[in-house]
Formats: structure tokens, sequence, C-alpha cells
């Protein structure tokens, strides 16, 4: 960001009187055409971004969801806790799992120790129903949910009644339908996960 002539610092003399001295007249010295004076015209950074209409961005929530779903790219877990924040046993769950990079989607109010554990993993990222964001999910490999974050994001996203069909039952079948699968106890904490 550049400054204009008024927001330079310093006097808002006259630097001298306007007639008699035969030289051009000078109301002040941070005029653009003085050394140190302001900008005259310059860059200023600017807002470009647009404000989407609630409906649009539920939507675009869905088709998010439908197709990570459709890449065989959604898990839904039971739950996701550890009863120290230790990234080790995180660590441990990712490589057990084989996943790199994740963005792991909980329930409002759930203890925190699996959030902090994740923080320093690279291509790992957690968030909240509520927080729910396209970009991230779009930008990470692999979509998992717990079931209380899943439900919690039907339920948000039904609020207004704008979930196409196809997604309502993209989302039924990976919060209802259950596939075998290994299970993964950490010493720290016992993480539970079941692949849909």
């Amino acid at each position: 960001k550049t400054l204009t002539r008024g927001q330079i610092r310093g006097t808002t003399k006259k630097q001298f009187r306007q007639k008699g001295m035969g030289r051009a007249r000078r109301g002040t010295r941070r005029a653009p055409h003085f050394k140190g004076g302001g900008k005259a015209h310059g860059p200023k950074p600017r807002d470009f971004t647009s404000k989407l209409p609630k409906k649009v961005r539920k939507l675009g929530k869905m088709i998010a969801v439908a197709a990570r779903y459709q890449e065989d790219n959604l898990i839904v877990v039971d739950e996701l806790s550890l009863l120290e924040p230790k990234t080790s046993a995180a660590a441990r769950f990712m490589e057990v799992w084989n996943w790199e990079s994740v963005l792991f989607v909980t329930e409002e109010d759930k203890d925190r120790n699996f959030e902090l554990a994740c923080r320093n993993i690279p291509n790992v990222e957690t968030t909240t129903a509520f927080r729910f964001d396209v970009k991230k999910a779009l930008l990470k490999e692999k979509l998992v949910f717990t079931l209380g974050g899943l439900m919690q994001l039907q339920a948000q996203l039904l609020q207004d009644r704008v979930m196409p069909l196809e997604v309502r039952q993209a989302m039924a079948e990976a919060s209802g339908r259950r596939a075998r699968s290994q299970g993964y106890d950490s010493q720290e904490g016992g993480l539970k996960s079941q692949r849909m």
C-alpha cells in the first residue's frame, strides 16, 4: 500500500507566501511532485472476493462430499480420540491406514487431544462439521468423518432441504454401511476406525 499526500507525516503549513516571491506557488511539502511526498494514484489493496448465497455454499459442500464418496476417498470412523495429545500416536495411526493427505471432520465440543496431535503432521488437518470448508476438502486426498461429525454436517445441510437425492443417498450409505476392516488401538488412547 502506498501513502497519499494526506497520509504522509509532516507539517501542513504553507511553505511560503502565495505571491511576491517570484517562485512557483507551493501549498505543501507533501505534494506528489516533491521528494518525500505522497504517491498520486498509487496501488491500493482491494478485495475482489464476492459472497456466495448460502444455498450455493451448501451445495458446494454437498458436491465435495459426494465427489469424495464416488472416488472411494470418503471414510467414516466411530471416533477419533487420544488420552494425550501426542503427535507420535497420531502419526502411527496415519501409517497404519497409509494416509498421507487427510482432512478429519469431527463433531463440536469433542476432546481436542487428537486435533492437537495432528497439528505438526504435514498435509493433515482437522476441522469440525460447522467449519467444514470445500477448498480444504478438495485439496486433501482423503476425507475422514467421525460418525457424529457426519451427522452434524448432514443436519446442517438439510436445514433448507436443498440436498440433491444422489448426495443424500451417498451420505446415508457412508454413515450406514459398514465394511470389514482392521482396527487399530493406540497405547496412548484407543483410536478405533472402520472404513466404508
